[in-house]
């Protein structure tokens, strides 16, 4: 993936020990209308989308993933380390599995997130939040279902100074092998 692009309308697979899409230092980005779940054994064994240090705009629309195994980094995974802000969409997706199911990391970074419409179940963790050394994440999540998680369903972690906003509106966290909502906060807001 790189700055601008737009991935529509693909069943893909997942490689071994590799992601379906995945991109370093991308300034705005289209996923739509992607289907990993495209039959027994074919799906693959891997991960679903990878990106590090994004930023402008990004969408994620219509995104289906589905390997019932805890995978790394799990379905979709942004990790942002002194990155400019990234203004996020994640909406329609469906994802089965994973080590997380969905996770947005901020370090030294902003990520503002708005997430509709995710059902998440069976991944190590449902949705992982976290921001670290003075970076910002401020996520609106709302009809979305985050169950069967292993650990957490959600999970919110801020430290050295990182600050999480969550705000929820019609959530299902139910059945996590742990907490529906677990905070781990130290020195952070």
């Amino acid at each position: 993936l790189a700055d601008n692009n737009r991935i529509i309308g693909l069943n893909m697979i997942s490689p071994m020990g590799g992601n379906m899409i995945s991109g370093t230092g991308i300034d705005s980005f289209l996923i739509q209308n992607i289907n990993q779940n495209v039959g027994a054994a074919v799906t693959g064994p891997g991960a679903g989308i990878f990106l590090q240090n994004a930023s402008g705009i990004g969408e994620i629309n219509n995104f289906v993933f589905n390997n019932p195994a805890p995978v790394a980094p799990g379905g979709i995974v942004i990790r942002n380390v002194g990155a400019p802000v990234l203004d996020l969409a994640i909406t329609n997706a469906n994802i089965i599995g994973g080590m997380s199911g969905i996770e947005l990391r901020a370090n030294n970074s902003d990520i503002n997130a708005m997430l509709d419409n995710v059902q998440n179940s069976g991944s190590g963790f449902g949705l992982q939040l976290r921001s670290t050394n003075n970076g910002n994440l401020d996520a609106m999540v709302a009809n979305s279902s985050f169950t069967g998680a292993t650990n957490h369903s959600v999970r919110v972690l801020a430290n050295t100074g990182g600050a999480v906003q969550l705000t929820g509106n019609n959530l299902d966290l139910s059945g996590a092998g742990q907490d529906g909502l677990n905070g781990d906060i130290n020195n952070g807001l």
